[in-house]
């Protein structure tokens, strides 16, 4: 089930007001710059009292609401309302996470219309069972190929691929869970969240921008949203009419295999696949063999070897389920069944 892992929303400082600015409320960002510079004004409450601050920010267990010079932003994790770790979608109770939000928004006082603020950030999530320890899939995540993404590193538990508009993070969820003293009965469990980190990007990729458009979407809508993202950005598309035959573990049957999705050709492209994922790796992941490739080619060219290169690497991931053995190709193979299929 693929469930909302978090929303941003944003409203400008003319669309809102807050009836006290009272300490006991809100916090205050009063920091300054070296100097002793004196604080901005920050806005006139319903009192009358005037605010002078960087920002200020109430935090609650359901939501965080934060104002400042650009406006009022409000983020909030409708699954982890309802469950430390469970993934919620739209529906019955997604829209009682927004009704709950909306009374906690006026108890502390700020009057703002939430059904007309902006989405800026938007995060979908998806969890799994895995057959093998998150550390198993790194060098899998290495292989992704990250369109257009900036930024593509590794750290303790997870693996993040994406740019400043969105992103896309692996992670031991598990491992998580644990360190916050919570016991769960799967194992291996990977989260992979896709995040959309920008109004713009939102709006592209879904053709809304409010929480009432939002709420309007099935589940299926979003889990197709998810997997269309998924494979457009990261995980190279299997090529349509892709028979193998499946659970054979000879090499006469993964020639044979070969021979029928190749024809002509089909010996070296056996021969090449049997290797692909080992040359991949020595390059350090499908981005630095496409920037390899720029360098000695044109940009046509090297997408059209990309292209090639991807197909050798399922066609191995599928030789791999052939035999069991366990490869980079076979867990990157797994990770799109299980999150984007």
């Amino acid at each position: 089930m693929v469930g909302i892992d978090k929303i941003q929303l944003w409203s400008p400082l003319n669309q809102l007001s807050v009836k006290e600015a009272n300490p006991s409320i809100f916090g205050c960002n009063m920091s300054t710059k070296q100097g002793g510079a004196e604080l901005p004004y920050l806005l006139t409450d319903r009192t009358g009292r005037s605010v002078c601050a960087n920002s200020i920010y109430h935090n609650s267990r359901l939501a965080n609401y934060s104002i400042n010079a650009k406006g009022l932003q409000l983020q909030f994790n409708p699954s982890k309302a309802l469950h430390p770790y469970h993934l919620t979608g739209t529906g019955k109770q997604f829209s009682e996470t927004i009704k709950g939000v909306k009374q906690e928004l006026l108890s502390i006082g700020i009057d703002a219309n939430i059904d007309q603020m902006k989405l800026v950030r938007l995060d979908l999530a998806k969890q799994a069972e895995m057959s093998k320890p998150f550390g198993n899939y790194i060098d899998a995540f290495r292989m992704l190929k990250g369109k257009r993404a900036k930024e593509q590193r590794q750290y303790p538990s997870g693996y993040i691929v994406g740019n400043t508009r969105w992103q896309t993070i692996g992670y031991d969820k598990g491992e998580e869970l644990k360190q916050h003293h919570h016991n769960i009965p799967e194992k291996n469990l990977m989260r992979l969240e896709s995040r959309w980190m920008k109004g713009q990007s939102i709006s592209a990729q879904f053709h809304l921008n409010t929480l009432p458009a939002l709420a309007e979407l099935s589940p299926i809508d979003l889990t197709r949203i998810y997997a269309s993202h998924l494979t457009d950005k990261y995980f190279p598309k299997q090529f349509e009419g892709d028979q193998m035959v499946m659970g054979f573990d000879t090499v006469i049957d993964q020639m044979k295999t070969a021979q029928n999705r190749y024809g002509r050709g089909w010996f070296i492209k056996y021969v090449s696949a049997i290797s692909i994922d080992a040359f991949i790796m020595q390059l350090g992941g499908l981005e630095m063999v496409r920037k390899a490739l720029l360098e000695v080619t044109t940009k046509q060219r090297a997408s059209d070897y990309l292209k090639d290169l991807t197909d050798l690497l399922y066609f191995k991931s599928k030789l791999d389920a052939q035999t069991n053995q366990q490869t980079v190709a076979s867990l990157l193979y797994e990770m799109q069944e299980r999150f984007a299929a």
